[in-house]
């Protein structure tokens, strides 16, 4: 790409919604890219006056787009805002108001996956699903990276070993920060995102490992803001080796009183179980492929059986506030995946993980999941 002379467009390389991690200037595009594929940049300057075409994708292997940005003002001008994770795509000409995000394939605004019947529907019963969310090469590979951490783990770790994955291990953060996934959770929460916990539910076949039906927010410590978290299925999900089950319309109540039982086969971390009356046929089962998603409310009634079957069971769950909630529990952080934080109740982490190994990534990993339980749990 040739700059024309005098040119004030500055051409920058933006991955994924990431804060910069580093400015590197006179590279060309090829090894701009390279970099950032290897290194995990955020952002990369590609030179002081080139010109470049909005959307514009960039050809690489990395499963989150490369996408060119310009903007009308000086190099020297563009500062980052560490409460906007949108900065440059705002000042893009062309591009009124809030920033937007860009698939990376045809320089148009991406087209979020929800309609407004999938939305109203999604407030009206708590949940929403199925939804397409990564192809099956892709579902195969986070489920392999998965099962890597599981054997670093013993082979069969508890979902309480695995609280706070995205912050441990590449794959994770980039599941949790996907660019089809968050677009699914902006239909429901909006412009302004922060990722707060991400966690792994693994149930092997024939174990078991079950849910008892209660509220997320019950322990959560948050107030206020929108929650949702998003279910993202890495085998397939069913009936028989213990799919979530979700009682329609329950994220209406407020949260009701639940029973800490800390049972030794249930996955949550007080083995809570809410003590509301329902009706048994009213819940319903939830479904996926693997690949698929499904959102639920904070205050969604859910759980599900154990497996019986002689295939696993691996969800991945993130989970997605606006940044209006307030964290009520101590050394609590999230990461602005979209939008801007105008509130500042957070201390923001927003840089993926980097560790040197899968050792040291372990190690800090069982530490921190350690620490969060516990905070879950006092009191």
């Amino acid at each position: 790409m040739e700059a024309p002379a005098g040119s004030e467009h500055a051409v920058r390389f933006f991955h994924g919604m990431h804060d910069i991690v580093d400015v590197l200037d006179d590279v060309d595009e090829a090894d701009a890219a390279d970099r950032c594929l290897q290194e995990r940049k955020a952002l990369i300057n590609v030179g002081q006056h080139v010109r470049g075409r909005v959307g514009d994708a960039i050809d690489t292997d990395c499963a989150l787009p490369f996408v060119l940005a310009t903007a009308d003002v000086e190099t020297g001008g563009l500062s980052r805002q560490p409460n906007d994770c949108n900065w440059l795509l705002r000042a893009t000409p062309g591009v009124p108001g809030r920033a937007r995000a860009y698939d990376g394939s045809a320089g148009a605004p991406m087209q979020l996956p929800l309609t407004p019947a999938q939305r109203d529907r999604y407030h009206k019963t708590g949940f929403l699903c199925p939804i397409d969310a990564l192809e099956p090469p892709a579902a195969e590979r986070f489920r392999r990276a998965y099962f890597g951490v599981a054997a670093a783990f013993g082979g069969a770790p508890k979902a309480v070993q695995m609280s706070q994955i995205h912050r441990f291990y590449g794959w994770a953060w980039e599941l949790a920060t996907h660019p089809t996934v968050l677009a699914v959770v902006e239909s429901v929460l909006g412009a302004d995102i922060l990722l707060w916990s991400a966690s792994v539910f693994p149930k092997p076949a024939r174990d078991s490992g079950y849910v008892s039906m209660h509220q997320d927010g019950t322990y959560w410590g948050l107030d206020g803001g929108a929650v949702t978290t998003a279910w993202i299925a890495l085998t397939d999900s069913t009936r028989a080796n213990g799919c979530m089950r979700v009682l329609p319309g329950s994220h209406l109540l407020e949260i009701q009183p639940h029973t800490d039982t800390y049972a030794e086969d249930n996955l949550l971390t007080r083995g809570q179980e809410i003590q509301v009356d329902y009706d048994e046929s009213d819940v319903v089962d939830i479904e996926l492929r693997a690949g698929q998603l499904s959102l639920h409310h904070v205050r969604a009634i859910h759980g599900s059986h154990a497996n019986g079957s002689d295939m696993p069971r691996i969800g991945f769950a993130a989970r997605y506030v606006t940044p209006d909630a307030k964290p009520l529990l101590p050394d609590q952080s999230a990461a602005l995946v979209r939008g801007r934080d105008r509130f500042g109740h957070w201390e923001l982490r927003n840089h993926p993980p980097e560790y040197p190994s899968m050792e040291s990534a372990v190690l800090a990993h069982r530490a921190e999941a350690a620490k969060f339980v516990a905070a879950l749990t006092s009191g």
